[in-house]
Order: structure tokens, then C-alpha cells, then sequence
């Protein structure tokens, strides 16, 4: 009876295993699609709405333009349906270019929609018992917009378009995927003379990816080296030769999928492997932008892709405990 309570336990914990590993890794490829921006931290000199134009401007006139969209955020907004006298308090999400540089919707606001805004879904069905809601007014601080579609990943959320007036402290630059954050960071900080702190949003991204593939790693590990114990132990059998088949077969798999998931950014290759002092430079500026994204106030638009990096870390580190207290084979 021991004997099947083990193997239903074992059987269990295997498939913990299983669904943490898939969830962190969707929480992994969540956090890939922040690998092509930066963020630009503008708090000691915000940006106008029309300085923010004449920086688009600028930049239409390049060989190769960056997309990238100002923005700021006000909590305790009130917002109200007033056909139905509801209100609900929300986080503003202010933006001066492309919304879903900042938040993703079913809808996308530009520079000229200034009528328009985005919502969240708990917000519609606070104001409206519904989540049907496109085309329809609310009232956001005394000015009436036309919900245009619903926000992603955010809650307590409205997103708008803003005039000239207002400020913006954040700022939100697109990459092409093979620039470098660095060069990027020289070119458009400079092209623009602007004074602020460059985060990369990589970083969580990639650390999220390396806990994830410690998964499969110890799983391969424990179950390559029992096949090998036992081939060693059937060395004179044809068992044997199986056991260290299903070794090679585990190991090999591994490595296909580690090739698939790693991949190296650009500002990890050295010009000249020379340069003794790369490596540590890399690591120091690694250190300052991901302790800069992490003690920044969490705002909206960076609250869902932290949240997501601990969530994902935190499912990473119990399926790799369970990989080591559970037996494999």
C-alpha cells in the first residue's frame, strides 16, 4: 500500500512540476515582449507635450526613427458614467504618442485621438455592470471621453491621450532588436539632449528565462544520470545500451531547447574581447538599470511586468525544489 501512496505522491509532484514550468514560462514570454524598449526616467526635467512633438518630428527626419511614447500616470482619478451615476476611482495613464507602447488593448490611441481613452475591465464593469463598452462616454476629471476598447493586463486603469500642457516624467523608446541598449541610449539621449536615467527592459526578462530553463535542467540531470547508474549496472545487457541511449536521447533534448531559449544581446559581445574591463562595466550597468526598474514607484504600465517577473520566479524556484526532493525515475 506505501508502495502506491509513493508512486501516486511521486506522480503528483511530477506533474506540479509539469504546470509550474509551463506557467513560468508564459510568464517568460510576457515579459519577452518588453525585449525591444527601453524606459527613460524624466523626473527631474519632465517633458512638455510639445516638446515631445517636436522630438517626433525630429525623428521622422532620421535614416532609422524610434517610436516612443511619453507618458504619465495620476492616482485617485475619478471617473463617472453619468447616465447611470456611477463612479469608480482609477489610476490615469496619460500619453503623448502611441498607446500600446505603454499599455495593450483591444484598442490603440495615436497622438491625434484625443476624444478617446482605453479602460480596464473591472473599471467597465464597475461603471457599466458590462465589459461592452466601446463607443460609449465617461466622464474622467471633468472631461468627457469616448471609451474607444479595454485595456490588457492592468486594473483600476484608464488610458487617454493628453493635451500640449501636460508633463510627462516617463518615456517609453522602441528598439529594432539588433541595436544595442547602449548605443541606443547614446544615440537618442543625445540626439535629444536629454537628461534622465535609461532602463532596459530586458533584464527581469532574461533572469526569468534562465530560472525557467533550471526546470528542465535538474529534471534532465536526475533522470539522464539514474539512466546512466543503471546502463553502468547492465553494462553486459542489452539494458544497458537502452539506458544509455535514453541518457544521450535526455541530454540532447536539453540542449535543444536551451539553444532555442538563450539567445545573446548585442550588448553582450565585446567589440574587442580584448577589453578586460567589458565584463564588469556589462555587469554594473546591468546592476543600475534593474535596481533602477525595481525601486521606480510602480507605476500601471510597470506594475504587470514586475508582478510578473516575481510571479514567474517564484513558480521557477518551487518546480525546481520539487525537481530536487522528488525522485525522477
Amino acid at each position: 500500500m506505501k508502495k502506491y501512496v509513493r508512486g501516486a505522491l511521486r506522480a503528483v509532484c511530477l506533474l506540479a512540476v509539469l504546470f509550474l514550468y509551463v506557467s513560468a514560462q508564459q510568464q517568460a514570454e510576457k515579459l519577452a515582449a518588453c525585449n525591444r524598449t527601453a524606459l527613460i526616467l524624466m523626473e527631474r526635467s519632465p517633458l512638455t507635450g510639445s516638446r515631445v512633438e517636436e522630438m517626433q518630428k525630429a525623428e521622422e527626419e532620421q535614416e532609422q526613427p524610434r517610436e516612443f511614447t511619453a507618458w504619465s500616470q495620476k492616482n485617485g482619478v475619478e471617473i463617472k458614467n453619468e447616465n447611470l451615476a456611477r463612479s469608480h476611482t482609477v489610476a490615469a495613464v496619460a500619453v503623448c504618442g502611441r498607446s500600446d507602447l505603454v499599455l495593450e488593448g483591444t484598442a490603440r490611441l495615436d497622438g491625434d485621438d484625443r476624444e478617446g481613452c482605453l479602460i480596464d475591465e473591472n473599471t467597465a464593469e464597475k461603471l457599466f455592470g458590462n465589459t461592452n463598452v466601446t463607443g460609449l462616454p465617461v466622464e474622467i476629471a471633468g472631461e468627457e471621453k469616448i471609451i474607444r476598447g479595454i485595456l490588457y493586463d492592468a486594473e483600476d486603469t484608464v488610458l487617454y491621450e493628453a493635451d500640449k500642457e501636460e508633463e510627462f516624467p516617463y518615456l517609453t523608446v522602441t528598439t529594432d532588436g539588433s541595436t544595442s541598449y547602449e548605443k541606443l541610449r547614446q544615440d537618442f539621449m543625445a540626439r535629444h539632449a536629454l537628461e534622465g536615467s535609461f532602463v532596459r527592459m530586458d533584464t527581469l526578462g532574461r533572469i526569468l528565462g534562465l530560472l525557467v530553463l533550471l526546470i528542465p535542467l535538474i529534471v534532465v540531470c536526475r533522470a539522464g544520470g539514474h539512466c546512466l547508474r543503471q546502463a553502468w549496472e547492465y553494462r553486459r545487457e542489452w539494458a544497458g545500451a537502452l539506458l544509455l541511449a535514453a541518457a544521450v536521447l535526455c541530454m540532447v533534448c536539453f540542449c535543444v531547447l536551451a539553444v532555442g531559449q538563450i539567445q545573446i544581446p548585442a550588448d553582450m559581445i565585446p567589440t574587442k574581447w580584448s577589453d578586460s574591463g567589458f565584463w564588469s562595466d556589462f555587469v554594473e550597468k546591468e546592476r543600475q538599470s534593474l535596481l533602477l526598474l525595481l525601486l521606480t514607484e510602480k507605476q500601471k504600465p510597470l506594475q504587470s511586468f514586475v508582478e510578473g517577473f516575481y510571479l514567474g520566479a517564484g513558480e521557477s524556484l518551487t518546480a525546481v525544489i520539487l525537481a530536487l526532493k522528488i525522485k525522477i525515475l
